[in-house]
């Protein structure tokens, strides 16, 4: 591999970091506080899921699944994700300098935190269910349909669709960018529609229904 191969690849060779947060915060003093709060935080997933497992009333409660699941998302994204970022700001290269690394770490960076998002905007929805309609789930098959089965659907719906995005071959990506501190953007959404598509029903859209299902949540309440 020449040197220009090796360079627009990141392996081994420190990109030229010069933004602004590197000029306000030093990366050492990044790394630790990034660190200190990253072991917290698992120790704190931990202790909820522990409590809420260990706890058969907490687990078979229904308003808990969602919690559940997402704070399983979150562990996975803490033991995989967060751990490559702070190696990559505090040595300036990748754990591992391959095209297979970086598709994993930018498909668990976007699936992790879509999926999160729509999680959540369904548990606002879902609340509704919950407190005002709780006969939509008053037998196994409503439960199947109603609880179990809008997670499940967010859950594959997104594995699958940014599977697509990122490991198909439709074009070249290039992580130059990306290793440089910016976000990633796959080449595909600059080529059709999936780039907007991604913004709108994947973020816009799910914001919107957390904020308004919230707030009409207290209406309904009061």
């Amino acid at each position: 591999m020449s040197n220009d191969q090796h360079r627009s690849t990141g392996g081994g060779v420190r990109p030229n970091l010069t933004s602004l947060s590197n000029w306000v915060i030093p990366p050492i003093v990044r790394f630790w506080s990034y660190l200190f709060f990253e072991i917290i935080s698992i120790l704190c997933t931990l202790l909820v899921l522990y409590t809420i497992l260990s706890d058969r009333a907490l687990r078979r409660a229904l308003h808990n699944h969602i919690i559940i699941v997402l704070l399983f998302i979150g562990l996975i994204y803490e033991i995989t994700n967060i751990p490559w970022i702070l190696h990559y700001n505090r040595t300036g290269i990748p754990m591992f300098s391959t095209t297979t690394f970086y598709l994993i770490w930018v498909f668990l960076d976007y699936t992790f935190y879509s999926v999160q998002i729509a999680l959540f905007a369904w548990a606002t929805i879902e609340r509704h269910i919950l407190i005002f309609h709780d006969k939509w789930v008053g037998t196994r098959e409503k439960r199947l349909v109603v609880h179990y089965g809008p997670m499940i659907s967010i859950i594959l719906y997104y594995l699958i669709y940014y599977s697509i995005i990122h490991f198909a071959p439709f074009c070249e990506n290039s992580f130059d960018v990306f290793l440089a501190g910016g976000i990633f953007v796959p080449c595909i959404f600059s080529r059709t529609f999936l780039g907007s598509w991604d913004l709108i029903i994947h973020q816009f859209i799910p914001t919107l229904i957390i904020v308004f299902s919230s707030i009409f949540l207290v209406v309904r309440v009061v």
